[in-house]
């Protein structure tokens, strides 16, 4: 608080007004400046919310973007290519040919599966029908579950599509162990 008062003519001018010194440590020592952040709450709290707000926009941007049934890729159709085994049981490189027989409704895949011995092939197929089980495409990436007969053999395919190319790993049971580990690819025909 200051008080003023004129003063008397000995006394000299600047020395004129009277500053009570608690009113100015309660000021500058307010919980804001003593942290040292200089910011007024009501700003702080409007750049949180406006924060919050962009991160918000953000996730549903992106969500909605990788939501299967916004997916513009039409996997309907046959997709023939190979699968080439690195691993598991099958210790030396097998290439088989592949064929995928898909329908797509939404996100969803369904369909049937074919391996044989095409012009690629360096082996046969145990289990050369099978049946799509479970599929999905979520943006670009697609995973095709299959079982294939007579001896029950799962298979999962997963990777991303790229037009009509698509790509990625497959790891295959019989038996519920583990039979073979590669790679995969098939274009659309």
């Amino acid at each position: 608080m200051i008080s003023c008062s004129k003063p008397p003519s000995p006394r000299p001018p600047e020395k004129a007004c009277d500053i009570d010194q608690r009113a100015v440590t309660r000021t500058n020592n307010s919980p804001i400046r003593r942290r040292g952040l200089g910011v007024r709450p009501r700003t702080k709290t409007t750049f949180v919310g406006l924060a919050i707000v962009a991160a918000a926009a953000c996730w549903f941007a992106t969500a909605f973007a990788q939501s299967p049934a916004n997916s513009e890729l039409n996997l309907t159709g046959t997709w023939k290519g190979t699968r080439t085994s690195t691993g598991g049981a099958e210790r030396d490189l097998r290439v088989r040919s592949v064929e995928f027989d898909i329908s797509q409704s939404g996100g969803t895949l369904s369909g049937s599966y074919r391996c044989y011995a095409g012009k690629k092939a360096t082996a046969d197929c145990n289990n050369p029908v099978g049946r799509i089980t479970d599929g999905t495409i979520n943006g670009d990436q697609v995973k095709i579950d299959v079982q294939a007969l007579p001896n029950s053999l799962t298979c999962s395919f997963t990777g991303s599509v790229d037009d009509a190319r698509m790509n990625g790993k497959f790891t295959c049971y019989a038996g519920g162990s583990l039979s073979s580990v590669g790679v995969w690819n098939a274009a659309k025909r």
